[in-house]
């Protein structure tokens, strides 16, 4: 059976219990779904108080209305950068984040690297996370519909 990620689904989950197995693999599987069934309710509640939390934090539910991001994306975002205006141009957010490219130039040369990775490792990650989800929605970022490609 493969469903790759539909397995871990509800329907995949069912599939996954009726699988004939031998008894002690099937006791084996049947305390590995329960042990996921209960995390996942402690994940969900973890959730749920993160979002209560940072709905408390202003400019977090603006940050959360973007496509991609969530509550923990967003009260990060907030936390990590303190007051946005000692910022004057959002390429220096970029800078303190380690989004910005790495510059190697000499005379009339410029080349651009891969970004510095300078910043909280963690916000880059949740930022890049963010990004690949917009990407995937139906209406992206610019607003342009991509169904129709």
């Amino acid at each position: 059976m493969q469903k790759k990620q539909k397995l871990w689904s509800t329907e995949g989950r069912a599939a996954l219990a009726c699988l004939p197995l031998e008894p002690w693999t099937d006791r084996r599987r049947k305390d590995l779904l329960n042990l996921l069934a209960m995390l996942d309710a402690q994940l969900e509640s973890l959730n749920e108080a993160v979002t209560r939390v940072a709905k408390g934090y202003p400019g977090v539910p603006l940050l959360m209305s973007q496509p991609g991001v969530g509550a923990v994306t967003a009260l990060a975002f907030v936390l990590t950068l303190g007051d946005v205006h000692r910022f004057p141009r959002g390429k220096q957010v970029a800078s303190y984040l380690g989004l910005a490219p790495r510059e190697h130039s000499s005379g009339a040369k410029q080349r651009m690297g891969g970004i510095s990775k300078q910043g909280n490792r963690l916000l880059r990650f949740l930022l890049v996370e963010a990004a690949n989800i917009a990407v995937r929605m139906p209406i992206n970022v610019r607003g342009f519909c991509t169904t129709d490609q």
